[in-house]
């Protein structure tokens, strides 16, 4: 029985963490529950301002960002304060929201390591969103 115990904690701590920034319950909840499906522990994160300071301690390999309700916080400015961080400039970044958001997003066009899903989207175009993250050689 500690043999299994110890079996689970191991596979636990190898588990891909995500975080899910956004503030509407529902987004967050369908993308968390795609993201365990998909072999994640997700986090939600419901007020942006607390992800640079959060992404310091845990150390995401994922961040999906919901933009619709961004208003005082410009998440791309907050993009490059995680980047500055030696231990986040590998973290991929998928990034949620309008035709207005999509515009914005062409400052990180040859990123690789940042995609944007428009919204809405359906469980299998988010999936191919992280597949495409996924493909991308570190």
């Amino acid at each position: 029985m500690q043999m299994q115990t110890t079996v689970l904690k191991n596979s636990e701590s190898l588990q891909k963490r995500a975080f899910v920034v956004g503030d509407e319950t529902r987004i967050c909840e369908l993308v968390s529950l795609i993201l365990e499906d998909l072999g994640f522990q997700p986090m939600q994160i419901g007020q942006a301002e607390w992800l640079v300071e959060t992404t310091a301690h845990i150390n995401p390999e994922l961040i999906v960002w919901d933009l619709s309700q961004e208003k005082e916080l410009n998440p791309f400015q907050s993009l490059s304060q995680i980047r500055e961080q030696a231990s986040m400039k590998k973290v991929k970044i998928l990034f949620l929201g309008g035709p207005d958001a999509k515009k914005v997003m062409g400052t990180y066009e040859g990123d690789a390591k940042v995609h944007f899903c428009l919204k809405p989207f359906s469980p299998t175009r988010f999936r191919d969103e992280i597949a495409q993250l996924y493909r991308v050689e570190d």
